[in-house]
């Protein structure tokens, strides 16, 4: 290709030496530069991102790592939090992230800590007795089913023409991600009992008394520091069904 490109240029120089270049040419010869430099511009790109990217990385497990350190000098009752878009993991005591291209960034810890999966988003170091807490709150995907229905039959009115509800029940799973058996539900800000089914999934069944929106979220207690999770919005509403009056079931 460059053979060709140089030919065509020294044929154009002759030609303009004469005052003719068409413009077939210059298009030409405009497509052959764009088609050699911009992958060659588009390489220099991605390994000047790819660069950036380790030495972000490179930055934060940094930071996390002597955040790590510190909190473990402080002794119990003590904790940081470090903001980050990228995951960790701690494998023998070493802060483990991994780029795209599967390449691994280690940092040592000087701190003994546990293996465990730290995660992203806001990481939390907590010194309690014992040990070191190093991980993410907990968070809420979805609620399974959502909207929560009651089935209502159409013959169930009161004196003034409205539907008669029956007892509002809803029987929900909580899907997500860094639950702990000593995770706590609260509905409408009202803790409630709940299942512990494993770190993604915790299951509740409740009263509520209204239809509409519901709040839910999840609190998990680490020594003494509250991890809340993002709030999501329950459903709850109703069907009507010529066969009697029911709770629809999960």
């Amino acid at each position: 290709m460059l053979e060709e490109f140089y030919q065509l240029v020294n044929k154009m120089n002759k030609k303009n030496k004469k005052g003719q270049l068409s413009s077939m040419e210059l298009l030409i010869m405009v497509g052959l530069i764009l088609a050699i430099s911009v992958p060659f511009i588009a390489g220099i790109l991605g390994n000047l991102n790819e660069r950036v990217s380790i030495e972000n990385r490179v930055q934060k497990a940094i930071e996390l790592s002597n955040a790590i350190e510190t909190v473990s000098n402080l002794g119990p009752g003590n904790s940081l939090s470090v903001p980050s878009e990228y995951d960790f993991e701690i494998v023998n005591n070493t802060l483990i992230t991994t780029l795209s291209n599967g390449e691994e960034i280690i940092v040592p810890l000087l701190p003994s800590v546990p293996d465990s999966e730290v995660g992203g988003g806001v990481i939390e170091i907590i010194n309690v007795e014992g040990g070191l807490f190093i991980g993410s709150p907990p968070s809420i995907a979805y609620l399974d089913p959502n909207p929560a229905k009651v089935v209502v039959s159409p013959g169930e009115v009161d004196e003034n023409g409205e539907l008669v509800l029956p007892e509002i029940i809803v029987n929900v799973k909580i899907m997500g991600d860094n639950f702990e058996e000593t995770s706590k539900v609260f509905l409408d800000h009202e803790e409630i009992e709940s299942e512990f089914v494993n770190e993604n999934q915790i299951t509740f069944t409740s009263k509520v008394y209204s239809l509409g929106e519901h709040v839910v979220y999840v609190v998990t207690v680490i020594g003494d520091k509250e991890l809340v999770s993002n709030s999501v919005v329950l459903e709850v509403g109703y069907t009507i069904s010529p066969g009697g009056i029911e709770i629809d079931q999960i």
